[in-house]
């Protein structure tokens, strides 16, 4: 029986291939329009490559780096500010960030703290005699310090260490501490004409404050208040690392020798990750009868430091220094300009 309307094969077979063909048709998607929108999408997604091509390729970008430099200028004035007050302001307080509990110990930590704090006496006699023989290694083992170096001393006393260290690595900055007027003015007159040393007059404490300390010589300390005679301002530690830029910038080389401040310096510094910015520190620990359990808290730092830098020299109790474990990840700001220049821009 044939279909209706086809009488031969050649009629099927032509039949067959029209359906194919609009099966073909049927399964085929249409070509999507491009829509003006997206046109205009590429477009501006060319414009702005060819912008940030030409911000880096011009001064522009410096113009840009330039507002971030004002922003921390503000941050570092609004913190000197706070230096002048018994109280920090909210800005500081409110800092998150920067808390890190790190003041926990686990067993074996705990049991060479505990058998540190044990063999102090032992430790220090020792100690003295590395530094009777090695003295000058507090300022030779710093090779690393070249002329992009940024350095920062608790107590600069008369200066000598501030003489070692320049006339062997010239570092780019110096920034020096001294609370006692009469050390300060000394030191002025020393470095007047270096024009990289910055001196600072007033000492390091857990809070900002005033006190009335004994004169001692080198051994002046803010802590010696029972004879009085001398006026002194202390700035927590806080204020100070912050109000210099540390956690922008970082710190080659930290040195103290400040008969006491190393615990408020060291308290801040281990309760943060602002000791990730301190690539080298160096210190002379005090047995200070005013500060509880001093030398429990003196093996504690050195557990605490462990976590972060390796020894580079110890002499129990006398003086030691560390270095980081680990390099700093670049800083976003280390290809534009120069570390070193943006924190002179700040601190200018």
């Amino acid at each position: 029986m044939r279909p209706h309307g086809y009488t031969t094969v050649t009629d099927l077979i032509r039949l067959e291939w029209q359906v194919c063909n609009l099966c073909k048709d049927i399964m085929r998607k249409p070509k999507p329009r491009k829509s003006s929108s997206s046109t205009i999408r590429w477009i501006l997604l060319t414009l702005l490559l060819v912008a940030v091509w030409g911000l880096f390729a011009t001064n522009m970008f410096e113009v840009l780096v330039s507002g971030k430099v004002i922003s921390l200028r503000l941050l570092r004035n609004h913190l000197s500010r706070a230096c002048t007050s018994d109280e920090l302001t909210s800005l500081v307080y409110d800092m998150s960030p920067l808390k890190d509990d790190k003041a926990t110990f686990s067993e074996t930590e705990l049991a060479r703290i505990k058998a540190c704090n044990r063999s102090a006496d032992t430790q220090r006699k020792h100690g003295n005699k590395k530094t009777k023989m090695f003295k000058p290694v507090r300022w030779t083992s710093h090779t690393y310090l070249d002329n992009g170096s940024t350095v920062v001393e608790l107590g600069g006393y008369m200066g000598d260490d501030i003489e070692n260290l320049l006339s062997r690595f010239t570092p780019r900055r110096y920034i020096v501490v001294e609370p006692v007027y009469v050390f300060y003015k000394k030191l002025v007159e020393r470095f007047k004409h270096v024009p990289n040393v910055l001196i600072y007059h007033f000492g390091i404490g857990d809070k900002n404050d005033r006190t009335t300390v004994s004169m001692r010589r080198d051994g002046t300390s803010s802590f010696n208040t029972k004879e009085g005679g001398v006026d002194i301002r202390l700035v927590s530690a806080q204020s100070f690392f912050l109000g210099i830029g540390v956690g922008f910038f970082d710190v080659d080389l930290l040195t103290m020798n400040c008969e006491g401040c190393e615990f408020a310096v060291l308290d801040f510094l281990l309760s943060t990750n602002l000791i990730n910015n301190i690539r080298n520190i160096q210190f002379q620990p005090h047995k200070i009868e005013q500060v509880k359990d001093s030398v429990y808290k003196y093996c504690e730092y050195h557990e605490r430091l462990k976590r972060t830098h390796d020894v580079v020299f110890r002499h129990p109790f006398w003086w030691e220094s560390w270095t980081l474990k680990y390099k700093r990840l670049p800083n976003i700001f280390d290809d534009i300009t120069n570390n070193s220049t943006l924190m002179d821009e700040i601190l200018s």
